[in-house]
């Protein structure tokens, strides 16, 4: 425990000065870390100097820090940093990969375009029967870590395991929730781990797998685009 890279490590990884690294640097109830702020504002630069590289390495720590890994609000620590570095160097490939280097025109035209068509929902290799749809009073699946808790909607991924969507869900099955203070939701967390003992899973009831939409899905899916304000 607390034995997390050092600024050099970090700023090499993410090519960064060091000692440009250091000085965005900031505690925060006793943890070491970066705003979210300071590193979209980097993602930014880079983006506007076209290191699309470095950008997607930023972008994953950010999502990293926030999404995955959450401890403080809108703050990346070290603990978090320390996984992403890990993380990527376990992917990384003696032989290198190859990504596409396109302009910011390109980038704009190929997101615009990008529709349900462009996605692979389903690899047939994966070869699940069973979908967990619930677990016991929460209408979604709350999920634990050590550092906090998320909710994941498997009504909205359902066309990911190949099943088709039939109607639009309902909203307190898709209202997700966040919890980065445990000491704090102790009751809470009880009935979490309460409900993973009501696990409520489907399989052939959700028909045959074919990733169809129904129309109703599709006309909610595209007022709730226009409500999140999506730019497409």
């Amino acid at each position: 425990m607390g034995h997390y890279p050092s600024l050099t490590k970090v700023a090499t990884s993410l090519g960064i000065d060091a000692r440009e690294l250091a000085s965005k640097k900031e505690t925060k109830g006793g943890i070491e870390g970066f705003s979210r702020t300071n590193l979209e504002r980097y993602a930014l630069s880079l983006a506007e100097s076209e290191r699309w590289g470095v950008f997607m390495d930023v972008l994953a720590l950010i999502i990293y820090g926030i999404v995955l890994f959450p401890n403080v609000e809108n703050f990346i620590d070290f603990a978090a940093i320390d996984v992403f570095l890990a993380f990527k160097h376990e992917k990384m490939s003696p032989r290198g990969s190859q990504i596409e280097i396109k302009n910011k025109s390109e980038w704009a035209y190929s997101i615009a375009n990008l529709s349900e068509k462009t996605i692979s929902w389903y690899s047939r290799e994966q070869n699940i029967d069973e979908v967990i749809c619930q677990c016991g009073d929460f209408r979604n699946v709350p999920l634990m870590g050590t550092k906090g808790c998320v909710n994941y909607n498997p009504t909205l991924a359902l066309r990911q395991l190949s099943y088709s969507i039939r109607s639009p869900p309902v909203e307190d099955s898709i209202t997700p929730f966040m919890v980065y203070d445990m000491t704090k939701k102790l009751d809470f967390l009880n009935k979490i781990r309460q409900s993973w003992d009501k696990v409520i899973k489907k399989g052939k009831e959700l028909g045959k797998r074919n990733c169809n939409v129904e129309l109703s899905y599709q006309q909610w899916l595209n007022e709730r685009v226009q409500h999140v304000k999506l730019p497409f």
